[in-house]
C-alpha cells in the first residue's frame, strides 16, 4: 500500500465519522440529562401564603448562670437568638410558619448588675407562612400542650432535649404550668395594688395553688421520661392599667385557658394508649 492509498483510506475513515460527530454536537439541550437535585417535595399544608426575607437584631435575657469568669459559647449565643426569634411568633406552639435559611451574626453577651446577661445578635432568615388546613402531615405529629395563661414577657431559655415525644410534651406542658404560677402571683399583686375584692384576690391565690399541683403533676411526668423541664424568663412586675389587666384576663383566662382545658378533655378521651 503507497501513501496515496494509506491517505484516501483515512480521509473516507474521517468523512464517515463526521455525520456521528454532528449528530452528538447538534443534540437538542433539553435531551440531554443533567445532575440536577430532585425537586422539594410539596408541603403538607399546601401553597405559603407568605414568604418574606427578614433581617433585624434581637436581644434577650440569658439566666443561664455563667460566673464572671465564663463567657458565653458561639453556639449557645446563636441558639438562643434562633430560639428567641422563633419565640416571637404569636402562639409560637401553633404558628404555620417556618424559618428557612436562619442565619445569625455579630452575637454579644452584655454581663448586667443583676442575674441575667444580655444576649444580642443580628439575624436573617425566610419566614414563610402557610394556612390553616386539616391535611394530613400539616399539624406536627409530635403532641404539644396547649398553652394556658401565659405571663407576659415569658421566654423560654433552654429546651427539652430527648427523643421521647411524650416525654417532650410533659416537659413543656410542665412548664407552662409553671409560667402561669408567675402570671396569677403577678395578678394578686395588681388587684391588692387597686384594693380589689379579697373575694377576687382569694380566688387568684386559689388559682396559685392550683397551678402548682399541675406542675407537680406534670413534673412527674416529665421526670418518668427522663426529660427535664425547660427553664424560662419572665419580665420583672410592673403594674399595668385596669384596661390592660381586664383585656390580658379576657385573652389568657377566659379564651386561651378555655380553648387549652377544652383540648386537654378532648386528648383525654382521644388518647390511645
Amino acid at each position: 500500500m503507497n501513501h496515496s492509498q494509506l491517505k484516501n483510506i483515512l480521509r473516507k475513515a474521517v468523512i464517515a465519522a463526521l455525520p456521528i460527530t454532528a449528530t452528538v454536537a447538534c443534540m437538542p439541550a433539553e435531551t440531554i440529562k443533567s445532575q440536577e437535585s430532585p425537586p422539594e417535595p410539596a408541603h403538607p399544608c399546601g401553597t405559603p401564603l407568605s414568604s418574606k426575607p427578614i433581617n433585624k437584631t434581637i436581644s434577650v435575657r440569658s439566666t443561664i448562670g455563667f460566673t464572671k469568669e465564663e463567657t458565653i459559647t458561639a453556639e449557645q449565643c446563636l441558639e438562643l437568638c434562633e430560639r428567641t426569634a422563633k419565640y416571637a411568633l404569636p402562639r409560637y406552639y401553633q404558628a404555620k410558619t417556618e424559618f428557612k435559611n436562619f442565619k445569625a451574626s455579630q452575637c454579644n453577651v452584655t454581663p448586667t448588675p443583676k442575674n441575667y446577661e444580655l444576649v444580642s445578635c443580628k439575624v436573617s432568615y425566610t419566614e414563610v407562612k402557610y394556612p390553616e388546613s386539616n391535611k394530613p402531615g400539616c399539624f406536627s405529629p409530635a403532641p404539644r400542650p396547649i398553652p394556658g395563661r401565659m405571663p407576659a414577657g415569658m421566654k423560654p431559655i433552654t429546651i427539652s432535649s430527648t427523643h421521647s415525644l411524650l416525654g417532650n410534651y410533659f416537659a413543656n406542658m410542665a412548664m407552662m404550668e409553671k409560667a402561669a404560677i408567675t402570671a396569677f402571683q403577678y395578678l394578686v399583686r395588681e388587684l391588692e395594688a387597686y384594693e380589689a375584692p379579697q373575694e377576687l384576690i382569694q380566688l387568684a391565690r386559689k388559682a396559685i395553688a392550683e397551678e402548682a399541683r399541675h406542675t407537680k403533676m406534670a413534673s412527674n411526668l416529665s421526670k418518668g421520661y427522663n426529660t427535664e423541664i425547660p427553664e424560662f424568663i419572665v419580665d420583672e412586675f410592673q403594674l399595668r392599667s385596669l384596661f390592660e389587666i381586664a383585656l390580658e384576663n379576657a385573652v389568657e383566662g377566659c379564651v386561651n385557658e378555655s380553648f387549652a382545658a377544652t383540648c386537654g378533655l378532648w386528648q383525654h378521651a382521644h388518647a390511645e394508649l
